[in-house]
């Protein structure tokens, strides 16, 4: 079976609808999400009397729905990277195990007898 590769129009057509779908997806429920918290902190800040009491925890809740609003909408934001605008990928190096690093084995070019 053969599997084709897609070119670069079907690929820069598939990178087009991820954005959207990424953007639609975070972006509207972040901004969503924002909102309630931005609701709930208000009216959690009118219900509170005391600085330690039990209604300070719906505050907390408001802001913790604000943080996660603004993280979810600035992912909705961000723009996949194509593959062609990363930089290529330099030689890769062979591995060695931290044993032999610690130990300071297989570092000498001479053969084992």
């Amino acid at each position: 079976m053969d599997i084709k590769q897609p070119d670069s129009a079907s690929r820069a057509g598939l990178i087009t609808t991820a954005r959207r779908w990424k953007r639609a997806r975070y972006l509207g429920s972040g901004l969503l999400i924002l909102l309630i918290g931005i609701v709930i902190l208000l009216i959690g800040l009118s219900i509170v009397k005391q600085a330690y009491s039990k209604e300070s925890l719906v505050v907390g809740f408001g802001v913790l729905l604000i943080i996660v609003g603004l993280l979810r909408s600035f992912i909705g934001l961000i723009t996949p990277a194509l593959s062609s605008d990363l930089p290529p990928k330099e030689a890769v190096l062979p591995q060695r195990r931290l044993t032999d690093v610690l130990f300071g084995r297989g570092n000498d070019t001479s053969s084992e007898e």
